[in-house]
């Protein structure tokens, strides 16, 4: 039986991915940016490691030779700092979408839309679902339609303590 593959973007140090390949997913490919968790998954894992930003799916689909519609999961962790809580400690508030590293969100979204998957997974802190600037209206709105349904981990009879936004 085929084991169903994954791709993650703004992978950390592989910890979802870690998760994933428990579940019985192959994982083809990790993409992170910050050299220090690059270098913690290249010293312990074997997967596809790419150093490298991206933001659209044609680097993706370039470096992991895989077409639209051909990747089952695609995961991503984005930043979580714009949601955060800790963020208001020093600003008040979370800065949601007004603060840059947000764009991740948008540019993961872009990746969705292009790339395909079956089915994606996109975890963040509960900031990410809650508040003026959070980002799960927007995240609902760009899948609303297109075959997606968001789905939170307990529903889906996923057991975890953590609170997640979908």
């Amino acid at each position: 039986m085929r084991r169903l593959s994954s791709v993650s973007l703004f992978s950390g140090a592989g910890g979802l991915d870690y998760g994933l390949e428990e579940a019985g997913f192959d994982v083809i490919a990790v993409f992170e940016c910050d050299p220090c968790s690059v270098e913690t998954l290249r010293l312990n894992e074997k997967w596809s490691v790419f150093s490298k930003k991206i933001f659209s799916s044609t680097d993706v689909r370039k470096l992991i030779g895989a077409g639209v519609g051909r990747v089952d999961l695609l995961a991503a962790g984005p930043p979580c700092q714009p949601f955060s809580h800790a963020a208001s400690w020093a600003n008040g508030q979370p800065n949601g979408f007004a603060d840059a590293r947000a764009n991740t969100v948008r540019h993961f979204m872009n990746i969705v839309e292009q790339l395909l998957p079956k089915v994606f997974l996109l975890e963040n802190v509960p900031g990410f679902a809650r508040g003026a600037r959070s980002a799960s209206d927007y995240v609902k709105r760009r899948i609303r339609g297109k075959g997606h349904v968001p789905v939170r981990p307990a529903r889906a009879g996923i057991t975890r303590k953590r609170n997640a936004p979908f």
